[in-house]
């Protein structure tokens, strides 16, 4: 199983520092053994591509949307259809 964390580098404004994001995920799975990605997006629909992309190739997959609610919506926009992929939240956006 793949673990897929979707961060959302302007989530939550100039609250949110998202490498802080990035440094929590890798301290939590680097020895866990667990194959995972972080995948920083660049761009409005940029998670939907890349989950479905990473949706289609079959294995179970865990994504986690490290956002605010567009960050999820992507998410879930991209696993939609994929019984092997599903889909949590990681909120970082401004209403936390």
């Amino acid at each position: 199983m793949k673990h897929l964390f979707i961060v959302n580098p302007i989530a939550g404004g100039r609250h949110n520092d998202y490498r802080n994001t990035i440094d929590t995920i890798e301290s939590l799975m680097a020895d866990s053994g667990k194959d995972y990605e972080i995948y920083i997006t660049s761009g409005v629909w940029d998670a939907v591509e890349k989950v479905k992309k990473e949706s289609e190739q079959g294995s179970e997959l865990r994504v986690y949307a490290c956002g605010g609610d567009g960050t999820f919506n992507e998410c879930v926009n991209g696993a939609a259809g994929f019984d092997n992929a599903s889909v949590t939240v990681f909120p970082c956006g401004t209403g936390n």
